[in-house]
């Protein structure tokens, strides 16, 4: 009921929705390719990292944490997957 009246404020709302709604599928749900993809799409169509932050947090995948190096995420995501890449391979 919230995500059909919000939109009616203004285009701020789309991106809390969408954030909301990735941010449920994060929590809910293996990480995929296709959620690891529209975590991306958001970051770019509305400049926030903090989906993707928490994949790198959480996330155990090293492939997709991997692909952080082609995405056009930005140097300091890159620098953190990869770290989080690093502590993976030690376990």
């Amino acid at each position: 009921l919230i995500s059909k009246k919000l939109p009616e404020f203004g285009d701020w709302t789309a991106k809390l929705i969408s954030r909301e709604t990735l941010n449920k599928r994060l929590k809910n749900e293996e990480l995929s390719e296709e959620l690891f993809d529209a975590c991306v799409a958001y970051k770019k169509q509305f400049e926030d990292s903090r989906l993707l932050l928490d994949i790198i947090k959480t996330s155990e995948n090293i492939e997709l944490l991997a692909k952080f190096e082609s995405n056009g995420s930005g140097k300091q995501l890159r620098k953190l997957a990869q770290k989080r890449i690093k502590q993976l391979s030690k376990t």
